[in-house]
């Protein structure tokens, strides 16, 4: 029937366990990620996001350049991502991918992705090589890119 999706349920070696095979949503879409320190956000330009979901997997990546000239200190964090994450029970909240601060020649950042319980997307950094465990605000310049690309499970 229209509008159902795709069942995999009878396809060959398909798990009997399964409590979905129906493949119901699919969808291409755009979104504008924000960056943040801590609580405030930053002024950016350029920013632009864009959005895969299968099923309940979202594949998202965009940019965005700083336009703030203010002295701020703490850690990055990228907001306003196109889903809430799926948060549940004792299974640690993440996402795969990364972010980048292109700060231009020898000075670039990037950091692991990691998305908590609230959607914030931070760059995990080691912390042998860096002072802290994320990417900080600090480190990135004005008027210089943001990129990243994450992957990650929503309820929705």
């Amino acid at each position: 029937p229209t509008g159902q999706g795709i069942n995999f349920s009878n396809a060959a070696n398909s798990n009997s366990g399964a409590s979905n095979s129906t493949l119901d949503d699919y969808e291409e879409g755009s979104f504008l990620p924000r960056l943040f320190v801590g609580g405030s956000e930053l002024t950016v330009s350029n920013n632009v996001g864009r959005y895969t979901k299968i099923g309940n997997v979202v594949i998202a990546r965009g940019s965005m350049t700083r336009n703030d000239t203010s002295t701020t200190t703490g850690n990055l964090s990228i907001r306003g991502m196109p889903f809430s994450i799926d948060d549940v029970a004792y299974l640690v909240t993440q996402a795969m991918g990364h972010i980048w601060m292109d700060n231009g020649t020898n000075s670039d950042r990037i950091g692991v992705a990691y998305m908590n319980s609230s959607g914030y997307l931070y760059g995990v950094v080691d912390n042998d090589i860096r002072t802290g465990r994320y990417l900080k605000t600090q480190n990135l310049n004005n008027a210089r890119p943001v990129y990243f690309c994450v992957t990650y499970h929503t309820a929705q």
